[in-house]
Order: structure tokens, then C-alpha cells, then sequence
């Protein structure tokens, strides 16, 4: 809240945005992903659903909840184990073959600080890391 202002057309096919005072470009990228993303491609006719998705083996596998229903805990836990994250935060899907593909996207985490530590090696992209939450200049 009071970060960054987004409107997105009713066609899903801009996005404007307002950023308060002080918020560096980087904090907008990431709340544009984070946030605002998935209901531009939704509005634009591309299925997305509110959730992670790793790879295991040759398939994808999404965590769908509720906000903080833990789906980033989980897909973290999975990429501790070294499957491979695809996206965070919108599973966007592409119907083929009769079944879906999940479309790769930004890999990075929002986590709860206490999963954060738990979780989180150094080299893991993380979207705010606990220091830096939220990010201005």
C-alpha cells in the first residue's frame, strides 16, 4: 500500500503506473510482477492461476491458495530439494494436446521471514529480502 499506483485496461493490454515518492524502479518491477501481472494477462484472455509452480521430472506441479496459504513455502521447500522453481506468484497456462503447459515466468520468492530463514540459502532469488522490504531511494 502507498507504494505504487496500478490501472490496467480493461484489455489487460496496459498497465500504467504511479510509484509515491522515493520508490526505486526495482520496487515497481517486482510489485508489477508480484501483483499486477497476472491480472493483466487474465484480462487479456490468458489463463492464470493465483500460485507456484516447480518442475519435477518432466512436469510441472502448482501450489494454489489463498494468500499466505503457504504456496511459496512449499514451492521453496521443493526448490531446496532442487526442483527447479518455473514461476512465483502466476501460473499462467497454455492449453496443448489436450492437457496444460505451465508457462515459465519471474522464479523469484516472497516469503514470511520466519520461512525466509528457514528456507533461504544466500544464493536463492528472493522478491524483498527481509532487510530491504520495501525498497526507496
Amino acid at each position: 500500500p502507498d507504494l505504487v499506483d496500478f490501472v490496467v485496461s480493461a484489455d489487460g493490454l496496459q498497465v500504467d503506473a504511479w510509484p509515491a515518492p522515493g520508490i526505486i524502479s526495482e520496487s515497481c518491477k517486482q510489485l508489477f510482477i508480484s501483483q499486477v501481472r497476472s491480472l493483466a494477462l487474465s484480462r487479456a484472455g490468458h489463463l492464470v492461476l493465483h500460485g507456484r509452480a516447480v518442475e519435477l521430472g518432466e512436469v510441472a506441479v502448482a501450489f494454489v491458495a489463498r494468500s499466505g496459504g503457504g504456496k511459496s513455502t512449499l514451492a521453496t521447500s521443493f526448490s531446496k530439494d532442487g526442483h527447479r522453481l518455473i514461476v512465483d506468484d502466476g501460473v499462467q497456462l497454455e492449453a496443448k494436446d489436450g492437457g496444460y503447459l505451465a508457462l515459465p515466468g519471474v522464479a523469484s520468492l516472497r516469503l514470511w521471514e520466519d520461512s525466509e530463514e528457514e528456507l533461504v540459502s544466500a544464493d536463492t532469488p528472493v522478491a524483498f529480502p527481509s532487510a530491504e522490504r520495501p525498497m526507496t531511494a
